[in-house]
């Protein structure tokens, strides 16, 4: 398969949430290039991701006049052997995970290898040759350098991988390549998932295929992870990564959660990211409309039991976003006085306590969420025990009275409202 149809199957996104669509060139220095579509971005969103990476030289960013130029424009781009790609698009650059809001593919990471100790010197002599040994059906063993360590492979025919996939779960990959070492299996879905269903809907997909008996690497799972592109090389075996494997299968979300054991919690991932630099110089304001959007979207489900953790929730999802916490204050407000609750003291220190959880220092703002509420409560009485989960926390509160679906329709309508902020 060329690496334009390659691609045209992998990012056929309509969403505007994928603005962009990402690979990177392994040289000496990583340089990672970016393809936006120009009509989905504010004149000064644009002027201002031009100017934030001008004078980067690991970052280029292209922007194309349509969704239907970005593909030409990345291929004809390609000028190195040893490229790599993003399954799922971005909503603008840098590369992080917080940029990632729609997923379209499920991926897994197959790893074969293996260190050998203390190995001869035929064997060291293998590794630095590179002796690379096809068997059936895209079986492989091969011998390589990691440093000083001698890395053995020993990959499987893949008919094997797929009749364990067929038994044990019931389906196959849509498409497999091979990487050069290993194989990356990709499931193609019949429409675009939020963010969060990614999340869940992947770390059960490998933690399936693990449990079938198929070897995979469970870190390689992240929204923002990189793939090895078809049609370039892999420098530890020098063997050319290429689809070996395609289907017009195309699968359901929602058969997908069923078939793979069901919903995965999203905080049971130990999703190993680094964490995101908070801005604290400034806040993002809410307008008075937006305000009110948002109380009527959590209005229903804002009921004794859970009041507590959807005002800490909502504050530690508007603290890591850096919303102004005199704006979820009046949000948690307005929902404590339309709901006849009656613990203010409570929900004014949950508020304080997920910014101070986030690296806020609420002293600057303590004092006029007392005013906002006309009370008093006192920075040193907030508790320090509780996880403060943000937006998957308002997720889990919402599907204890919602499908699922639901919880995050409405998660995504809050999301886009601070972000437009």
């Amino acid at each position: 398969m060329h690496v334009e149809n390659f691609l045209e199957r992998i990012w056929n996104y309509t969403s505007k949430d994928a603005r962009c669509f990402s690979i990177a060139v392994q040289r000496e220095k990583w340089l990672n290039k970016f393809f936006c579509i120009d009509t989905l971005f504010r004149e000064e969103e644009k002027e201002r991701i031009v100017s934030g990476f001008k004078k980067r030289s690991d970052y280029k960013v292209v922007f194309v006049e349509t969704r239907d130029d970005v593909i030409p424009n990345v291929v004809k781009s390609i000028k190195s052997n040893f490229t790599y790609y993003n399954p799922l698009p971005f909503t603008a650059p840098p590369r992080v995970n917080a940029n990632v809001r729609v997923s379209l593919t499920l991926f897994a990471d197959l790893d074969f290898k293996r260190e050998v100790k203390s190995p001869d010197r035929e064997t060291v002599r293998k590794a630095e040759d590179k002796v690379c040994a096809k068997g059936i059906d895209h079986a492989l063993e091969c011998y390589y350098l990691d440093g000083k360590k001698v890395i053995h492979v020993k990959r499987p025919p893949l008919r094997d991988v797929i009749e364990k996939m067929r038994k044990g779960i019931g389906i196959e990959p849509t498409i497999a390549v091979d990487s050069g070492t290993g194989y990356h299996l990709l499931l193609l879905l019949e429409y675009e998932i939020s963010v969060e269903m990614f999340k869940e809907l992947e770390l059960s997909f490998l933690r399936t295929l693990k449990a079938v008996g198929i070897k995979v690497d469970e870190g390689a799972k992240n929204p923002a992870r990189l793939l090895r592109l078809p049609g370039s090389i892999n420098p530890r075996s020098n063997r050319v990564a290429s689809v070996i494997f395609e289907r017009e299968t195309k699968y359901n979300p929602g058969m997908l959660r069923q078939r793979l054991g069901g919903l995965v919690k999203v905080e049971s991932a130990r999703w190993h990211r680094k964490k995101e630099r908070i801005d604290h110089t400034h806040f993002h304001r809410l307008s008075e409309r937006e305000i009110e959007k948002i109380v009527k979207l959590l209005e229903r489900y804002y009921e004794i039991g859970v009041r507590h953790r959807i005002a800490l929730y909502l504050a530690g999802w508007g603290a890591k976003m850096n919303i102004h916490p005199l704006d979820i204050s009046e949000i948690i407000r307005r929902l404590y006085l339309r709901k006849g609750d009656s613990e203010a003291k409570d929900r004014v220190l949950a508020i304080l306590y997920s910014y101070a959880k986030a690296g806020h220092d609420v002293r600057k703002f303590a004092k006029e969420i007392e005013r906002q509420w006309g009370i008093e409560v006192g920075f040193s009485k907030i508790s320090a025990d509780e996880e403060v989960k943000g937006k998957s926390g308002i997720i889990e509160v919402i599907s204890e009275a919602e499908p699922i679906e639901k919880a995050y329709f409405i998660a995504r309508k809050i999301d886009e409202i601070f972000r437009k902020s």
